[in-house]
């Protein structure tokens, strides 16, 4: 096969890879609509893919509300998702205002702006103050602690990098391996 051909088939091999992985997420949804779990994958898989494989900015929407009936905090999660890939910022970041008007030590929507800021860049401040809160009240019930801890450390490493502070975004990268020397950004089970 001639060298030239090998990177088009690399990229039809991926783009084969893209489309099954899209129609296994349509199938489990299919099958669990109320999976909220489920919903989320294919809104991110819609939000990360290009067009041609499938990647649809409406189709997150759509995805979005379906998963707002399901479940109202899951919902929230899902819109700030897709308003971040669009940077709506002060839209994702809306999302939680509210939660955080009626309960100002809500953990869950605490995590979300500091969640929103560090993946945005905007807001660092109100992000890495919210993030520090969650550090000081309860945990959510059932919240597995090592992994919540390790992940609010690990947004915190991610504010002060962007905030031009590497010594103290690696000393909480440290912190999060500390707590969970396991730990996976990318299984952030906090709806990362």
């Amino acid at each position: 096969m001639p060298a030239g051909s090998r990177p088009l088939r690399r990229l039809f091999s991926k783009y084969g890879w893209a489309r099954k992985c899209l129609a296994a997420y349509a199938r489990a949804v299919a099958l669990e609509p109320g999976n909220t779990d489920y919903r989320l994958s294919l809104l991110r898989y819609y939000v990360e893919a290009p067009a041609i494989a499938g990647g649809s900015i409406a189709k997150a929407y759509a995805e979005a509300a379906e998963i707002r009936k399901v479940d109202a905090a899951d919902g929230r999660i899902a819109f700030a998702t897709v308003y971040l890939t669009e940077e709506k910022f002060d839209q994702a970041f809306h999302e939680f205002d509210e939660l955080l008007r009626q309960k100002p030590d809500d953990f869950f929507a605490l995590y979300q702006i500091g969640r929103c800021a560090a993946l945005s860049g905007v807001q660092l401040d109100r992000g890495l103050a919210a993030l520090q809160r969650c550090l000081q009240v309860p945990l959510p019930a059932g919240a597995d602690r090592r992994t919540t801890l390790a992940n609010i450390h690990y947004r915190l490493g991610n504010i002060l990098e962007k905030k031009g502070d590497p010594a103290a975004a690696q000393a909480e990268n440290a912190a999060a391996r500390q707590v969970y020397p396991d730990f996976r950004p990318d299984k952030d089970t906090l709806r990362d």
